[in-house]
């Protein structure tokens, strides 16, 4: 990131230009259209067309500012704010995984079954893995907190990959803050005082102690096959986290049928490293059809 002295010169048209550049950037982060973006990255180059604007709008030994000048210091002033703007979303979608709603507890025992899911089937195999397990809670993506990785010793990630490697909607607050977590220093280091996302940010060694797997969803007929899948993994591992299996890709190129097969060769993997004998051969559950939880799961998590 390039950070500007406060004695550089910075004309009205670049800066203008660069929070031009820069809202364009933010509003293609929320385009399930567009490629996802590392919020690390977006942050930053957002951050350099600020530091244009204040040094843009420098007053300088109280110089006449004629009208076209104040115009263009009002475009300035105007652009300015709806680049904060988008910037606080991010920042208060990571805050809110960060410190999480629910009481903190010492442990929990149960093993995690999280699903992101873009049609619902990692869902559906997310609910056929707990239906195995004694213990197990599961949980949308999108309710999952750092507290809930921390308090648990294993957690078993089924997730899709959307679009051009994006993840799914409900996956993209956490997967942003796990990004970011892993990606920035403490707050205040060195002479970076501006940063205030750093604050409440947790050391890179967060999740250590936590063991997990993944399942990565996709189609190979996409460039982008199971990235996100391959990319959680890699965010997990950056704070500490092991992996107890490889990645394992379930490939829906020839079919749901070969693609379900797949998932179970993962989850007898996981059975054994859970202690449960092979489960019987059954069919999956369609979405549509599964009914109520039970108040165990119901209690614990929000399925969605």
């Amino acid at each position: 990131m390039l950070v500007k002295n406060e004695q550089d010169t910075v004309s009205f048209e670049n800066a203008i230009a660069a929070l031009r550049e820069a809202e364009t950037i933010l509003s293609a982060y929320g385009d399930a259209d567009s490629p996802w973006q590392d919020p690390v990255e977006l942050l930053n180059k957002t951050a350099v067309a600020l530091d244009e604007a204040a040094l843009a709008t420098r007053k300088d030994g109280g110089k006449n500012v004629s009208a076209q000048t104040s115009d263009e210091a009002a475009t300035i002033k105007e652009l300015s704010a709806r680049v904060i703007k988008g910037r606080q979303s991010i920042l208060d979608a990571t805050q809110k995984v960060v410190a999480g709603s629910r009481p903190a507890e010492l442990w929990n025992p149960n093993t995690l079954i999280v699903f992101a899911s873009h049609t619902g089937t990692s869902r559906e195999y997310a609910l056929e893995l707990q239906s195995h397990l004694k213990s197990a809670d599961v949980m949308n993506i999108n309710d999952l907190s750092l507290l809930d990785l921390q308090e648990r010793k294993r957690v078993y990630f089924i997730c899709s990959t959307f679009g051009l490697g994006r993840p799914p909607r409900d996956a993209e607050v956490v997967y942003a803050t796990l990004q970011i977590l892993s990606t920035v220093e403490r707050a205040h280091d060195g002479d970076n005082k501006n940063d205030d996302l750093l604050v409440a940010a947790p050391e890179k060694e967060a999740l250590v102690g936590l063991e997990v797997a993944v399942a990565a969803l996709g189609n190979s007929k996409f460039s982008a096959f199971c990235q996100f899948g391959r990319d959680l993994a890699d965010r997990l591992s950056a704070l500490g986290a092991q992996e107890i299996l490889p990645v394992t890709l379930l490939d829906s190129k020839n079919g749901k049928d070969e693609q379900t097969r797949r998932f179970r060769e993962w989850e007898r993997l996981v059975l054994e490293i859970e202690g449960v004998s092979e489960p019987e051969e059954k069919a999956i559950i369609p979405i549509e059809n599964q009914n109520d939880f039970t108040s165990a799961e119901s209690t614990c998590c929000s399925v969605l």
